[in-house]
């Protein structure tokens, strides 16, 4: 068992919310949990729960070695505003 913690990572920062324009997000209440500069950049936040979640499914579901090499925390220590947990 794992759990992967984004540092600063805004609450919407999962989605594509900080992609809308401005004016629509005001509509939505704005983009203070969400996008920079208050968050870590939203793109950096997105890419390394891909690269988790990818690599996770496909070491579980298609038996991937590699896939699993790549999840080893030495290899995620090297990951910036990222913290790594296992059991």
């Amino acid at each position: 068992m794992a759990l992967a913690e984004l540092d600063q990572a805004g609450h919407f920062s999962f989605s594509d919310f900080c992609e809308v324009p401005g004016d629509l997000l005001a509509f939505l209440g704005g983009a203070d949990e969400a996008c920079e500069p208050r968050h870590q950049p939203w793109r950096y936040a997105q890419d390394i729960t891909k690269y988790l979640a990818l690599n996770f499914f496909d070491a579980v579901l298609k038996g991937d070695g590699a896939a699993l090499a790549r999840l080893d925390p030495a290899v995620l220590a090297g990951f910036d505003n990222v913290r790594f947990e296992s059991k």
